[in-house]
């Protein structure tokens, strides 16, 4: 069985995403340390079960243990970062970010911040060079009282142009 199948058949069919990729090797073989494809809203699914702790629509289809682990500082990276969000330790594929969050990252800002404090999960696939303005605009918000952040507000509205993001615009705004 191909990772790709058994993720398929146990986290992604639950989770009912049905479109899905997974980068391989040149031998087919699942690459498993990156190149998963998803849309923003599958993503979301993804990030709402990792908030649930491996719940979803009433049913366990992670480990709650495993969650735990997973998203929780397995390894210092300082060593290997001094910078930006980078710098609070890796789980098991997650980086630990502040503000008590952990998150998938991908390549050119694509996203996946969980935020358990707040109940908060926050998918954004983009073209930006890095996901650090994308925090850097969330976490403004979060430290910020809403009423005070014009900076921030505006930040965030160049960030998620796009009309499917309004609604999304509104609730963080205002």
């Amino acid at each position: 069985t191909s990772t790709f199948h058994f993720i398929k058949e146990n986290i992604l069919n639950p989770l009912e995403i049905s479109q899905c990729y997974f980068d391989q090797d040149n031998q087919n073989r699942n690459i498993g340390g990156w190149g998963m494809h998803l849309s923003c809203n599958d993503l979301a699914k993804f990030g709402q079960l990792l908030l649930q702790k491996g719940y979803y629509n009433g049913k366990q289809i992670v480990s709650e243990k495993w969650i735990e682990m997973a998203t929780h500082k397995q390894i210092d990276t300082i060593p290997f970062y001094s910078k930006s969000e980078s710098v609070n330790g890796y789980g098991y594929q997650f980086w630990m970010s502040t503000h008590n969050s952990y998150r998938a990252s991908g390549l050119f800002g694509q996203l996946c911040l969980v935020n358990p404090e707040n109940q908060l999960v926050l998918a954004v696939t983009s073209a930006a060079g890095s996901s650090q303005p994308i925090l850097d605009s969330l976490f403004d918000v979060i430290d910020n009282d809403r009423s005070n952040t014009f900076q921030s507000e505006f930040r965030i509205k160049d960030i998620a142009k796009g009309t499917e993001n309004k609604e999304l615009i509104d609730i963080i705004t205002h």
